[in-house]
């Protein structure tokens, strides 16, 4: 456990539960974050933007947000969750921002 380790982390000085709830608010704000600069992105961009700018981004936006909820769900299996679950939510972040781009022309 981290108390034996002598590591402070939040779970320890919170509790399981309330650690997951702060966890669960950083990553809702988080992905409200994400979905924020992907529309201002497609919202700045000169007209008149292509069809599949709003799905693709969206599409993308929405396999983050997945990705996010299943991550908390999965957080008893921490190798699960944190560090394989996370690298596709990188993924997924960048797929938004970069076909945002790409749609709005920038």
């Amino acid at each position: 456990s981290d108390r034996e380790h002598g590591i402070r982390s939040m779970v320890t000085w919170l509790g399981r539960e309330r650690a997951l709830r702060v966890s669960a608010g950083l990553h809702a704000f988080a992905f409200a974050c994400l979905a924020a600069a992907a529309g201002a992105i497609l919202a700045a961009a000169p007209p008149p933007l292509p069809a599949w700018g709003w799905p693709c981004v969206g599409a993308a936006l929405a396999g983050a947000g997945t990705l996010l909820f299943l991550e908390q769900r999965w957080a008893g299996n921490v190798d699960l969750a944190f560090f394989k679950v996370n690298l596709f939510v990188g993924f997924a972040a960048l797929a938004a921002v970069v076909l945002a781009r790409a749609a709005a022309g920038f």
